[in-house]
C-alpha cells in the first residue's frame, strides 16, 4: 500500500467519524494500523472510534498506544482519560485528565471529566469549579443544569412517576425506587465491563417474570435512579421530570424482562 493510499484512508476515517459512523471509521483505520503500527493519529482514531462503539477496553489499548507514541499530546491524554473513567479507573483517569489540561487548557471535556471525577471524590468545589470552566468554553453544550435537594428531587420523582402508563405504575407496587447521587464503584464494577459511571438508572433483582418461590430469599427488587447523572442530562428544570419519567420507564421495563433492544418499541422512548 503506497503512502498516498495511507493517507486516504486515514482521511476517510476521520470523515466517518464526522459522519458519525464509528464503526466504519474502525476498520478504515485498522487497516493504516496494520501498515503503520507507530502511527499515533491511527491510533487515536482507533480509540475515539471504539469509545462511540462503547468499547471502552479496545478504546484504552488504542488509546494507551497514541499517548506512548504522542506522551505531550493533550488530546490523545484526554481520550484516553475518558477510556479509563469508563472502565472505572477513577485514579488513572484523574491522573491523565490534569496532564491533559496543564498542556491545554481549553479542552472543555477534559474540564467536563474533571468535573466528575472531583464530584466522585467528594470534592464539591474543585467540582463546580471544574464545570464551570467547561460552561465558559462550551456555553451550549454545557449549559447549567438543574441541581435540586434531594427532597425536591424526590418531589419531581413523584410527579414524574404520572407520566407513566398505568401499567407501568403498578409494577411498582412491587418494587422499590432508591435515590441515590451517582452510581457507587461496587455497582459499576458488577458488569464486565464496568456500567458506565454516568449511568441513570438501574434495575437491581430478578426480572419479574423470573422470579419463583426460590426468589424469596433474595434481596427485595429495587429501582435505582442516580440524581446527579439524570440532572445534567435533563439539562434543565423544565426537562427534569421528563428524563426521570423515561429513566424509570426503561428500568421498569427490565424489571418486566425486555431486552435493551425492545425497549424502544415500548412507546415512552
Amino acid at each position: 500500500m503506497e503512502r498516498k493510499d495511507l493517507e486516504h484512508l486515514w482521511e476517510e476515517a476521520w470523515a466517518a467519524l464526522d459522519r458519525g459512523e464509528p464503526q466504519v471509521a474502525l476498520d478504515l483505520v485498522s487497516r493504516v494500523i496494520k501498515r503503520e503500527p507507530d502511527l499515533s493519529e491511527a491510533h487515536y482514531i482507533a480509540g475515539t472510534a471504539a469509545m462511540d462503539l462503547d468499547d471502552p477496553k479496545v478504546a484504552r489499548s488504542h488509546l494507551q498506544t497514541a499517548c506512548e507514541k504522542a506522551p505531550d499530546w493533550p488530546d490523545a491524554l484526554s481520550a484516553l482519560a475518558w477510556a479509563n473513567f469508563r472502565l472505572c479507573a477513577f485514579d488513572d483517569a484523574r491522573r491523565l485528565v490534569r496532564r491533559a489540561l496543564v498542556a491545554d487548557d481549553t479542552l472543555v471535556g477534559g474540564h467536563y471529566l474533571e468535573g466528575l471525577l472531583a464530584e466522585r471524590a467528594g470534592e464539591t468545589d474543585r467540582s463546580l469549579a471544574a464545570f464551570a470552566n467547561a460552561r465558559r468554553l462550551d456555553a451550549t453544550t454545557y449549559a447549567k443544569w438543574p441541581s435540586l435537594a434531594a427532597e425536591e428531587f424526590e418531589r419531581a420523582v413523584e410527579r414524574a412517576l404520572l407520566l407513566l402508563p398505568r401499567s407501568f405504575r403498578d409494577v411498582l407496587d412491587n418494587l422499590a425506587v432508591v435515590v441515590e447521587p451517582f452510581p457507587d464503584v461496587e455497582t459499576l464494577m458488577e458488569e464486565n465491563p464496568p456500567h458506565d459511571p454516568e449511568l441513570l438508572g438501574l434495575y437491581v433483582g430478578v426480572p419479574l417474570p423470573e422470579q419463583t418461590v426460590a426468589s424469596s430469599g433474595d434481596l427485595p427488587a429495587v429501582i435505582q435512579l442516580y440524581q446527579r447523572n439524570i440532572e445534567r442530562n435533563a439539562g434543565t428544570l423544565e426537562e427534569l421530570e421528563h428524563e426521570i419519567a423515561i429513566t424509570l420507564f426503561h428500568e421498569i421495563g427490565h424489571a418486566l424482562g425486555f431486552e435493551e433492544a425492545e425497549m424502544p418499541d415500548l412507546g415512552l422512548e
